[in-house]
């Protein structure tokens, strides 16, 4: 459900110039360590992050190493100082660094230089967690905070302070919650469930609007099909983009992904059926009253989650009051039911 450059673009990871690493850091060893590595490559002397994107990995280690991977691969399409936190508190209380410098030669275009840090958080040093991550934060440029896991909690020091907020409604495995909502509504959220929704919320914006029959009014049945919260999210869209009641909104947990709209125009019961063929393709057919009005055959991009945190990461700023109504019809939406064989 995501879009993608060329899955070449995600290979073309950094050459390492250098590593550093030490624990309890001081700020000014690891900047004089930064330079000195910097300087044995004319690549590296030049910074080219546009943004320092903080990953709050928790406990998950393992997590935490694909998450630096996933770094790599994004540092060629937005340059940034990826900053990943491990928070263990099972650990003795204090802090530990490692630092990887890159480099990634393009060609026909010029270098780009790359940072990754990962902090570890150990004992009650989590409890000052803001302060252990903000000397490792680039000055002068926004600020993304992406939660792999999880969402955020209630006044969380790092999350409130950032720029941008990347989640995935999808993870909790559940809707929304009421708590869920407010927090999220007062920060500055980009979910990647949506992003990657975007293919289906255009080809079915392009199917409402256009054909022999207009879905934009009219509408009193909506049936989604799919497995997760990111089906939920995108019925809870068509529910408050066509204002359909909760009555009329139907979720079953399935495969393909589908979605129905029935509508009456003029006396006339039209439907209109997007049905995934496969991962890249999904069949479109509008009938109108019992007859084929139309059928084609739209084709999804490739999915990536570099691709998606792209799309996050250069969303316009600000509230997305779209997606907020989405979120705040789901609750309109049932709990999704098995679809029957």
């Amino acid at each position: 459900m995501s879009g993608s450059r060329p899955a070449q673009d995600e290979r073309r990871v950094p050459r390492v110039l250098g590593l550093w690493s030490t624990t309890d850091p001081n700020r000014d060893d690891a900047e004089a360590a930064l330079q000195r590595i910097r300087a044995g490559s004319r690549q590296g002397t030049l910074r080219n992050a546009v943004v320092s994107l903080v990953v709050l990995a928790e406990d998950d280690i393992r997590g935490a190493m694909a998450t630096l991977d996933v770094g790599d691969r994004l540092a060629a399409r937005v340059p940034s100082r990826v900053v990943v936190v491990s928070t263990l508190p099972d650990w003795p209380s204090g802090t530990k660094v490692s630092i990887k410098v890159g480099v990634i030669e393009r060609r026909g275009a010029a270098p780009v230089s790359v940072e990754q840090v990962h902090l570890y958080a150990g004992g009650e040093a989590i409890a000052h967690l803001d302060a252990i991550v903000e000397p490792w934060i680039l000055p002068g440029l926004p600020v993304a905070v992406w939660l792999p896991g999880r969402l955020p909690r209630p006044g969380e020091p790092v999350v409130a302070d950032a720029h941008r907020v990347i989640v995935d409604s999808h993870q909790p495995g559940r809707p929304l919650d009421e708590v869920d909502l407010t927090v999220l509504s007062g920060l500055p959220v980009v979910d990647l469930a949506w992003v990657r929704l975007r293919p289906w919320r255009l080809l079915l914006a392009d199917a409402v609007a256009g054909g022999d029959v207009s879905f934009a009014a009219g509408v009193d049945r909506v049936d989604v099909t799919g497995r997760g919260q990111a089906w939920t999210l995108l019925a809870g869209w068509l529910a408050s983009s066509l204002g359909v009641p909760g009555s009329g909104i139907r979720l079953a947990d399935g495969h393909p992904p589908a979605v129905h709209l029935r509508a009456r125009r003029g006396g006339r019961r039209a439907e209109l059926a997007a049905v995934a063929v496969d991962d890249r393709q999904v069949r479109v057919t509008t009938t109108v009253a019992g007859r084929t009005a139309r059928q084609h055959v739209v084709g999804l991009p490739e999915e990536s989650l570099v691709g998606d945190l792209e799309a996050a990461l250069t969303a316009r700023s600000g509230r997305n009051e779209m997606w907020e109504r989405a979120v705040e019809a789901t609750r309109l939406v049932g709990r999704p039911q098995p679809t029957r064989r």
